[in-house]
């Protein structure tokens, strides 16, 4: 008798998971936090829209992905260094014990330092390049042109400005260039 009655409620209780687990999938993104919402836009930027440059984005996704973007740098480059570092004492400590070894390491830290770098400014350029693609969306979801962009080329004023043209209010859709239907 016990059987049949926790095989009958094998199906409610699953019933009443996936009824909680649907109403957690719709619950609104003021419920689930300011820093999960962070980082739920800025990872689903970075798998769908990272490096395009076409459509629009809102104020608060481009804004949350760019603080998530500056997390990740911080991380990435806390991450490195601590790396290089223990390599550099690992190659330090084995050259006092082996003092023949000390030209080889050098060598090898020379290697292992043009490798960090290379992925560093890889990384780099892909951050650059993926900001720049959310300002383009910003901007054409502000109802301005997407090559405004371009002015981060200037030094010290050109990103500034864009960060401020970023902060506009999103235009009518019908103002929005190449988005009218």
């Amino acid at each position: 008798m016990s059987e049949e009655k926790s095989i009958v409620e094998e199906p409610e209780q699953t019933a009443i998971a996936a009824e909680v687990a649907e109403e957690e999938k719709n619950e609104p993104e003021a419920k689930k936090g300011f820093f999960r919402s962070v980082y739920d836009n800025g990872i689903y930027v970075i798998k769908n829209r990272c490096f395009s440059f076409n459509g629009t984005s809102s104020r608060q996704e481009f804004w949350q992905y760019f603080l998530f973007q500056i997390v990740l740098q911080i991380v990435v480059i806390i991450v490195l260094f601590l790396l290089l570092a223990l390599i550099g004492f690992i190659c330090g400590a084995l050259t006092v014990i082996v003092p023949p070894l000390g030209a080889a390491l050098d060598i090898f830290m020379t290697i292992i330092g043009f490798i960090g770098d290379t992925i560093y400014n890889l990384f780099g350029l892909a951050c650059v390049i993926s900001i720049w693609a959310a300002s383009a969306r910003r901007l054409r979801d502000a109802g301005m042109s997407a090559w405004f962009v371009l002015l981060n080329l200037l030094i010290c004023v050109g990103p500034i400005t864009v960060l401020i043209m970023c902060t506009a209010k999103s235009a009518e859709p019908e103002k929005i260039d190449g988005e009218a239907e």
